[in-house]
């Protein structure tokens, strides 16, 4: 069995620039019958899954909805993460 990706798969599934690496960046988000849980990327490449009011690098998760995350910092700033689209 290969597990190499066709180039023709590759190139569809991947979109170029689709994230900046050097931030927090919101990779998904999933809901379920207990609410909105989201998986969040690091600037060095850590993947959590979090609901609201966790902690995650060094912020608070405030709120998940359909298409967004809020983020708290510890001085109150409210940063708004949605999911990348081309």
């Amino acid at each position: 069995m290969t597990t190499d990706t066709p180039a023709e798969v590759a190139e569809t599934a991947t979109l170029r620039d689709a994230i900046d690496l050097r931030s927090i960046t919101l990779i998904g988000l999933m809901g379920g019958q207990n609410g909105y849980a989201a998986l969040l990327r690091s600037p060095r490449g850590r993947i959590l899954k979090v609901t609201a009011g966790e902690r995650a690098f060094g912020y608070t998760v405030t709120a998940i909805g359909e298409t967004e995350l809020l983020l708290a910092n510890r001085s109150g700033a409210t940063y708004r993460l949605a999911v990348p689209t081309h």
